[in-house]
């Protein structure tokens, strides 16, 4: 199943067009594959290809469950996700404004605290 997900998230024009939310629908689900049967796939090499997916734009149901997902990451300080802390980093702009509906406030404030919690070495 990652396969075909993977097949979908990376195809050519994947996030153009009419493809971007069955794009972004496949992020998410590659997430909750993660999140829910990490016991099951290598998560170690699987979650820093699905951080480099992020972050997601145009479905907001899928934004909000795979932001929510990033900070669940982020204050467990999971080492796939603090390997791409310069890509998670970049992604907060525009997930932190409120206009975009991209995350709840509760995920803005728990990526907030996660990354405030961040020693200060990794974030250089």
């Amino acid at each position: 199943a990652l396969q075909l997900l993977h097949g979908v998230a990376q195809a050519p024009g994947a996030r153009e067009g009419d493809y971007k939310e069955a794009a972004e629908n496949a992020v998410d689900a590659v997430g909750k594959v993660c999140k829910f049967q990490a016991g099951a796939v290598d998560t170690s090499s699987v979650l820093p290809v699905w951080v480099s997916w992020l972050p997601l734009q145009h479905d907001t149901e899928c934004a909000s469950t795979s932001h929510a997902m990033m900070a669940d990451l982020v204050e467990s300080q999971h080492p796939s996700v603090m390997q791409q802390l310069p890509k998670v980093l970049s992604t907060l702009p525009l997930l932190l404004a409120a206009d975009k509906n991209l995350a709840s406030e509760q995920t803005r404030e728990r990526l907030r605290a996660g990354l405030q919690r961040v020693p200060a070495a990794e974030l250089q």
